[in-house]
């Protein structure tokens, strides 16, 4: 990836913890057991995950402010690896009806938090050095935009450029529901390791789907430096692998619950054995016990809709998974997933307005960026006009189709008196155009303004105006005046 832009990761997304005393019992960090895969994955974003066969598994994403929030804020993560990669895959959904929000298309662009997105962050430092040592941050959005970036808090290197990897993202409207799926193989060269088998990793996972810590999911329901929470995921030979698929509507009494092991790793069958169970306050609501024995290489499949008891605040419900092995038992998954009832007073208080913000509104967005440097007098300017065509609302979908085709930009600086002081023309090759006006002398005080047009074999589908700003001396520099000032080179963005 380029450079990065400046990196925040304390944003309002992630500061917020408590709603009314939902999670009023802590919970243990959670336990993955990672098998070795002999054929890899592929990365292209099918729905058809066939090829995720023997990856692990989990689902049961807990929001920071009230745990656990259903099936509609949910998502599904596949990890794998071999000799050469680690794999991840994420498969999430929004409601019928609903549409994933994401406006950032370029990579590495801090905009990315603003979106709808996922977000993967992991350190093979253990629970003591974790937030002291390098760590590792992937975000992508529904448009398969990418941050990723290391983490490193020794003098000089902190935020380091980093390349993941490869990166599928591709949407699909599979039963009536908008789905979305991210796959990544990650080198093992670019964690600068040459196995993985017996190495364990401490873990978290995001999907965040709005502002605020109502929207903001995760394996664990914590911030985003809270390694003494984190999962643990330990890499393996091909031993058997766990697959938590479902875990259904838990916050109003129900589950519509799916898992399969997938035995592989011994000779002859080995006993599988799943424990359910719900708790509040220390007093056991429900439990279910399931064992069913497994020829190395075949499948078993746990699936039942049932009730569950449940309180009103303080549920803790507990998954664990594990293989009967003559040495004693192999742990495969274990986790404890926090919630709270949900009654129709929650849903409109905080479901149904996020509702609302996904119903397809999603308008036509081009990401353009500037720079003035008046020591130069010049402004380059950057267009990309890249358009996920799935996230965009009906009524603008053709004219995103000429946007995302255009093949030619116009930028001309004004006067705000309407006079023109440069322009520059260029072409969009790979949906990116650049180019350089040349003003030719300084700017005299006053203010200007600037306009970007998109052209599609010669017609104009995109017209916009930025930048009215005022210029003042400084000495011998001139700056920008507005909200703040910026520094002769400084390059914000500014999204269309």
């Amino acid at each position: 990836m380029k450079s990065k832009k400046e990196f925040w990761f304390v944003v309002p997304l992630i500061l917020f913890f408590s709603f009314n005393g939902i999670l009023t019992a802590a919970v243990n960090p959670p336990f993955l057991r990672v098998p070795k895969v002999v054929k890899p994955p592929a990365i292209d974003a099918d729905l058809n995950l066939s090829d995720w066969d023997s990856a692990s598994t989990f689902c049961g994403m807990s929001s920071l402010e009230a745990g656990y929030l259903g099936i509609d804020f949910d998502a599904q993560w596949r990890l794998a690896y071999d000799q050469q990669n680690l794999y991840f895959a994420c498969l999430t959904w929004m409601p019928r009806d609903a549409c994933f929000l994401a406006s950032t298309t370029e990579n590495d662009d801090i905009s990315i938090l603003r979106d709808d997105h996922i977000e993967i962050q992991f350190s093979f430092y253990g629970r003591e050095n974790a937030g002291s040592l390098k760590f590792y941050k992937i975000i992508v959005n529904p448009n398969g935009a990418v941050y990723d970036i290391i983490h490193n808090w020794l003098p000089g290197q902190d935020r380091l450029d980093w390349s993941c990897g490869k990166v599928a993202s591709r949407m699909h409207f599979y039963i009536g529901k908008q789905h979305w799926l991210a796959e990544i193989a990650i080198p093992l060269k670019n964690l600068e390791m040459e196995s993985l088998e017996g190495k364990t990793m401490l873990l978290q996972v995001v999907r965040a789907t709005g502002s605020g810590g109502m929207y903001y999911s995760g394996w664990v329901g914590e911030t985003w430096m809270k390694w003494d929470s984190f999962g643990t995921v330990y890499f393996d030979t091909p031993v058997t692998s766990f697959s938590l698929l479902h875990v259904g509507d838990l916050p109003k009494g129900g589950t519509q619950f799916r898992a399969i092991f997938k035995g592989q790793g011994y000779t002859g069958e080995r006993k599988m054995t799943l424990t359910l169970e719900n708790m509040a306050e220390g007093k056991v609501l429900y439990q279910k016990q399931l064992s069913r024995s497994v020829i190395s290489g075949d499948k078993v499949e746990f699936k039942f809709n049932e009730r569950v008891p449940i309180e009103k605040k303080g549920n803790i419900f507990r998954i664990k998974a594990v293989q009967e092995n003559p040495e004693g038992e192999m742990l495969l998954y274990q986790a404890e997933i926090p919630f709270g009832a949900i009654d129709r007073a929650f849903e409109e208080k905080y479901l149904q307005p996020w509702l609302q913000q996904h119903k397809w509104v999603q308008e036509l967005k081009v990401n353009y960026r500037y720079a003035y440097a008046p020591s130069f007098n010049k402004v380059h300017v950057w267009v990309n006009n890249k358009v996920n065509l799935d996230l965009i609302r009906e009524q603008d979908k053709e004219r995103a189709k000429l946007v995302s085709t255009a093949d030619r930009f116009v930028a001309v600086v004004y006067q705000q008196s309407g006079k023109m002081m440069g322009k520059v023309e260029g072409k969009i090759e790979n949906q990116e155009g650049e180019g350089v006006i040349d003003l030719g002398h300084p700017l005299p005080e006053g203010s200007y303004y600037l306009t970007i047009q998109l052209l599609n074999n010669n017609q104009v589908v995109e017209e916009k105006r930025r930048i009215c700003q005022k210029i003042f001396p400084l000495g011998k520099q001139q700056v920008r005046k507005g909200k703040s000032c910026h520094p002769a080179l400084h390059s914000p963005s500014v999204p269309g």
